[in-house]
């Protein structure tokens, strides 16, 4: 498989990062590192096959993951908590915009860390997380909901 590569909420990156050090950036608990407006991760590896791990840090509902995996045919993936709400809608920062996720895609801390060790073991899915099959419109969104979902928490006003 090809070279790793983690990509900082801040866009640098670091190649070839371990597991142990992806998760102690990840439980850094830094505004300036993990700030509200991209608390977003990345790990890249080059295929084949190409695959991708996106976590996005919300500061008290945990971590929302999506695994793609380049391969024929292509497979995106939304980590889902099966206990949770899926009638509400959490309003979050990602890239410096605000996006919609449902509530029931944030997982806890071991959830997201295990995703990230097995993701950098084979680039797969980690059997630690109940996956779903991702859909733009029910795993996470740019509008807001129109549907009569609740938004249940909205980002962080700007300081």
């Amino acid at each position: 498989m090809g070279t790793v590569v983690y990509v900082e909420p801040s866009g640098d990156a670091a190649e070839n990062a371990t597991a142990d050090q992806v998760i102690g950036w990840m439980r850094k608990d830094d505004e300036e590192y993990w700030g509200p407006y991209s608390p977003m991760g990345m790990l890249r590896r080059g295929g084949p096959p190409e695959c991708w791990l996106i976590f996005l840090r919300h500061p008290r509902r945990g971590w929302y993951l999506e695994h793609t995996d380049f391969s024929e045919p292509r497979q995106n993936l939304a980590a889902v908590d099966p206990a949770g709400d899926r009638s509400g809608w959490v309003e979050h920062w990602i890239e410096g915009e605000t996006q919609y996720f449902l509530a029931a895609c944030f997982v806890p801390q071991a959830v997201a860390e295990s995703a990230v060790t097995d993701f950098l073991a084979g680039c797969q899915p980690s059997p630690a997380a109940v996956w779903e099959a991702f859909d733009d419109e029910v795993h996470r969104r740019e509008d807001e909901p129109d549907d009569g979902a609740a938004v249940l928490e909205t980002a962080e006003p700007e300081a």
